[in-house]
This record gives C-alpha cells, sequence and structure tokens, in this order.
C-alpha cells in the first residue's frame, strides 16, 4: 500500500474535512494521536458538537499536564485558552499551538547552551531542545529547534524532507507577434534538509519547449537551486495558447504542475478601396446591429485569466487580507468563480473562496475572492497551497462554460 492509503494521511485528510464520524474511524487506525494532532481533534469537535467540546478540553489538558512535566503556570495557561475559545478562538488557538511547539517533540532534550550539528545545514545550533513534528500542518516533519523550557518559541523550523520551492508559480508569455518567440526563466532550489532527486522535466501543450534545462536528472542537496528555461513560439494570428509544465521528483507532490500561458494578436484588418461614388444617390442604410455580446466560452477563458494574475501578485496574503480583485467582459447571467484546494491529480478539496456577481446586460464585472471558514482556517499558517481555479459563465438563453486551471498560493511575491 502507498502512501497514501497509509493510516496517517488518510487521518489528516479526515481532519481537513472536519467530519467527526470519519476523524474517528481514521484515528481508530493509528497506534497513537500526538498532541499536536489531539488539538485538531479538539478543534473539530469545538465546531462539529460544542456541547461536547468543554470535555474534550479536559482530557487534552489532562494529557498535557502529565505528558508536558513542566510549571503549573504552562497549564494555566492553556486553561485560559480553552476558557477564551468561544469569544477569540483565532487567539486561542495561537497560544495553545505555541504550547504544543514547546512541549519537547520526540527527539530528546539538551542543556541549555549544548550544541548540535544538523545533517545537511550549515553551522551549529545552539539550542534548549530539538523535536521532529509536523508542526506545518502539511504532511511533512519538520526539524524544531527551540527552547521547550521557556516556550519563548521555535528558533530555527526546517523541512525534515526533500522540498521543492519555485522561483514561479505560473509562466505567462504574454502577447507574442506570429513566428516570434518569448522565454522565461524558472529556478528550482530545495528548501528541505534531505536530498531533492529531480527525475525528469516534461512540457504539455502547442508551442512550448523548454531548453538549458540543468535540473532533470539532478539531485539538490539543502538550499542547492538548478534553472531551465521555458519558451513560447507563436504559431498563426488569433492564438490563446496553454500548457502545463510538470516537476517529476520525489517531493511531497512528485509531478508538481506549473500553468504556462501565451497568446498571439488579433489577425491585422485588410484595406478595401472604397468603391465609386453611385450616378443616383442611395438609400440610407439601416442602422448597425449592436455589437454581439462575448460567448460564454470567451468570457470564462478571459474571467480564468484575471483570477490567476490576480492571485499572482496578492497571494495567500490578499486572500487572507479580502484583497484579490479582477475584472472581465461577461454576458448577461451569472459569474462564478470557486478556488479549492487541489487534491491528487485534478481532485479538488475543501473550498478556499468564492466569488459571484449576476449581471442584466454585457458590461466588464468586477469581482473579489472572499474566504470560506474553511479557507480562513487553512491559510492561517500556510506558506504555499496548491489549488484550482473554477470559473463558471452562466449566460441568459445560452449553454454555460467552465474553466479551470491549477495554480500554486504563496505567502510572498515570486523572486
Amino acid at each position: 500500500m502507498g502512501n497514501a492509503g497509509s493510516p496517517y494521511p488518510r487521518f489528516q485528510r479526515a481532519l481537513a474535512t472536519g467530519n467527526l464520524n470519519l476523524i474517528r474511524v481514521a484515528a481508530a487506525e493509528l497506534p497513537r494521536v500526538d498532541r499536536g494532532d489531539a488539538l485538531a481533534v479538539c478543534m473539530a469537535i469545538r465546531e462539529a458538537e460544542p456541547e461536547r467540546f468543554e470535555r474534550a478540553a479536559l482530557r487534552w489538558l489532562a494529557r498535557y499536564a502529565v505528558e508536558r512535566a513542566g510549571s503549573v503556570a504552562d497549564v494555566r495557561a492553556a486553561a485560559d485558552a480553552f476558557a477564551v475559545m468561544v469569544q477569540r478562538p483565532e487567539d486561542a488557538l495561537a497560544a495553545l499551538q505555541r504550547l504544543v511547539y514547546a512541549w519537547g517533540f520526540g527527539d530528546g532534550t539538551f542543556e541549555p547552551g549544548e550544541t548540535l550539528k544538523i545533517d545537511g545545514i550549515n553551522g551549529i545550533f545552539r539550542l534548549n531542545a530539538i523535536a521532529v513534528a509536523d508542526i506545518t500542518d502539511d504532511g511533512i516533519d519538520d526539524v524544531v529547534v527551540g527552547d521547550a523550557y521557556s516556550g519563548t518559541g521555535v528558533m530555527s523550523l526546517l523541512r525534515n524532507a526533500p522540498y521543492l520551492d519555485l522561483s514561479e508559480v505560473e509562466l505567462d508569455f504574454g502577447e507574442v507577434a506570429p513566428g516570434g518567440r518569448a522565454t522565461r526563466s524558472l529556478t528550482v532550489d530545495n528548501s528541505g534538509i534531505a536530498p531533492l532527486n529531480m527525475s525528469a522535466v516534461e512540457v504539455h501543450g502547442e508551442g512550448f519547449s523548454t531548453q538549458a534545462d540543468s535540473c532533470s536528472g539532478q539531485q539538490l542537496v539543502y538550499s542547492e537551486r538548478c534553472s531551465l528555461d521555458v519558451v513560447y513560439s507563436a504559431g498563426d494570428y488569433d492564438r490563446l495558447d496553454e500548457g502545463d509544465l510538470v516537476l517529476v521528483s520525489d517531493d511531497v507532490e512528485p509531478r508538481l504542475t506549473i500553468g504556462l500561458f501565451g497568446s498571439s494578436p488579433a489577425r491585422p484588418a485588410v484595406a478595401v478601396a472604397a468603391p465609386p461614388p453611385p450616378a443616383v444617390p442611395a438609400a440610407p442604410l439601416p442602422p448597425a446591429p449592436p455589437l454581439a455580446p462575448p460567448s460564454a466560452a470567451t468570457s470564462a477563458d478571459e474571467g480564468l485569466r484575471a483570477v490567476l494574475a490576480a492571485l499572482r501578485r496578492q497571494g495567500i496574503g490578499g486572500l487572507r487580507a479580502d484583497r484579490v480583485r479582477f475584472g472581465f467582459t461577461a454576458p448577461a447571467g451569472t459569474v462564478r468563480v470557486v478556488l479549492r484546494e487541489k487534491g491528487r491529480g485534478m481532485r479538488a478539496r475543501p473550498t478556499l473562496a468564492t466569488g459571484k456577481a449576476t449581471l442584466s446586460s454585457t458590461r466588464l464585472v468586477t469581482m473579489r475572492l472572499l474566504l470560506t471558514a474553511r479557507g480562513r482556517a487553512r491559510l492561517r499558517r500556510a506558506r504555499r497551497i496548491n489549488a484550482i481555479v473554477r470559473v463558471s459563465v452562466d449566460p441568459v438563453g445560452a449553454a454555460s462554460r467552465t474553466r479551470s486551471a491549477p495554480t500554486q498560493l504563496r505567502t510572498t511575491r515570486a523572486r
């Protein structure tokens, strides 16, 4: 059985759903539920069965008091955090998580001032405690160097696995004249402790190719990087090309997909000589018919590109602050935009944000993505999330059209 079918990933997926029945079944398969995951179960009970939350909190506090072996002040701090959970859930959860970080996970405790050399990392860390746990809640163990006695927080957080990091989350070549070429560079680095093995780089889509590839077949140690150039060769006029660049490696996402976008301008109009004037006055021409509204397919394509561009500019920080805005032309009807977390393949996980507009006529619509409660909780501590953007245009009296594409949300602007 692969890792995706093992008990712990099933338990993590159950936690993400918030369904207590699924969580209980998945937890029963584990030999032990660690303290951080037990806290996450408490939060799920608070949402789904609030009448049982106090009992669950008491069980967690009892375990904390027995296993922490710290001060009474720590236990009192945990109890106080649970007490204000209803009024200030985000502050309370942050306080409890700080206590979990300082619990002294896994690999032992050291005397203050003792030094430790971590393989693959330049330099020596001076520490009070070291631990291995999934602190960032992304399915990857993290090496935590911190102060387990005073609870002053994490001094260093390093991924105990290969971790592929990108300079760009998508490549947009813009408009290129027919027969022309545009090149974009992509840098890949390994920000995890374990070596990252880059098996291959695949490119899919008409007009896209790679060159100067120093990544395929390479092994990247911690902080080492490689690069490649992606080339878009424009064909004829009136082109809108999309493709995918797939990085195959032993990262937690073994086939990481980057969207590729390129286009060519409209065909220029051919000048036609005006006919000679008629011998007799011509009858007045009827008024020109109104311009036809854009099709649902064209509007959905334009909307998808606008959403992806806005997410690339704003990232996770923009979503948290409800600042992700975009605009495109749509016919009379309903426009919906949904941002979901991406599962394996193109399967979608819980909805992170949504947007909707109802139009009485064809016009430029300006929309904003609003986080769901699940999305706000998921983005609170995330640094990078793979997601799927889906744009649906449902015009009045015509068939609806939907377009979707993967993207990657980040906390900072691309390098």
